[in-house]
């Protein structure tokens, strides 16, 4: 499963892939609003050419992650996304679908979208994606922009957090309307053209822009929205990626605060309560879970200041 996902214009990339010093806070939360039972995170998706094929030359994983959620179905004996009670093939029907995020460090906004609205289901593309031209999932991209446009950005609703060290976090395809006013200035539903106009600070489109000197500030631990289906996903997932700079290729994201064990995917079998180990340090799996599948279980997050 490949869900892309970039947030920003073309990087005039450096090259840099040193290891991140730093350890961030895991985004996601324990459980969901609605008595679900205890639920894990996953990665989905590592953004390899190939999705369906083991990584390697010329099938490398990029850095950025890819999170989904899942539970163990004590009846079946399997794990799944699904959630109870929830009409399948909609986004409500994904257990990640609505899950809160949480800051993995203090830093200030200097991107943000929250109003673009859901895609429809996954594996549906809204007409103002449709005109991107890296979303063509039905082959109805509309080069003369009648009937679809690309004005959605890539990333949908999202958040680049930049931290006092110049290093930027992207959290993107939130929910509409989550992410909190006082955290993204951006009031717009559409913006103008996701793939053009003027560039700051060698990566970043105009109008998701936040200048210096009006950029919220943001505290590591913060309720920063949920996740959702927008921008150019194909199905609900929160995508992560942390870059050293503004135009800098990004580095692998290194995480604490949760705790993570592999679990038998052939046969299936839940998690060991006995198992766990702290995910501190550790870099985030790629995607293909072989035999093996590692899960990731947050700590409960910290209030609200």
């Amino acid at each position: 499963m490949s869900w892309a996902v970039v947030g920003e214009a073309p990087a005039q990339g450096t090259g840099v892939r040193a290891p991140a010093a730093k350890l961030y806070r895991f985004p996601g939360a324990d459980s969901n609003d609605d008595a679900l039972p205890s639920v894990v995170y996953y990665v989905s998706g590592d953004h390899r050419p190939n999705s369906k094929q083991p990584a390697g030359p010329g099938n490398m994983p990029s850095p950025g992650r890819d999170l989904g959620v899942m539970r163990f179905d004590t009846g079946t004996k399997k794990w799944t996304r699904d959630r109870y009670g929830s009409p399948a093939g909609t986004n409500e029907a994904d257990l990640i679908f609505g899950m809160k995020l949480y800051a993995p460090a203090d830093g200030e906004v200097v991107t943000c979208w929250r109003n673009a609205p859901e895609n429809p289901k996954p594996g549906g593309v809204l007409p103002e994606r449709d005109g991107c031209g890296d979303d063509d999932k039905d082959g109805n991209v509309c080069d003369d922009f009648k009937t679809c446009s690309c004005t959605i950005p890539r990333s949908g609703n999202h958040l680049n957090i930049k931290t006092a060290d110049g290093s930027v976090m992207l959290i993107a395809h939130l929910k509409s309307g989550s992410i909190p006013a006082e955290l993204c200035p951006k009031t717009g539903i559409y913006v103008k053209d996701a793939n053009a106009g003027p560039v700051h600070d060698g990566a970043y489109y105009d109008d998701i822009y936040v200048p210096a000197g009006s950029r919220p500030k943001i505290y590591r631990g913060q309720y920063i929205g949920r996740s959702g289906n927008t921008g150019a996903s194909s199905g609900p997932h929160t995508h992560v990626h942390l870059k050293p700079c503004d135009s800098c290729d990004a580095i692998p994201f290194q995480f604490e605060n949760a705790r993570r064990q592999e679990v038998s995917m052939d046969p299936q079998a839940n998690a060991d309560p006995a198992k766990w180990v702290p995910l501190k340090g550790a870099l985030l799996p790629e995607q293909d879970p072989g035999q093996k599948r590692e899960i990731i279980k947050p700590d409960l997050p910290p209030p609200q200041k």
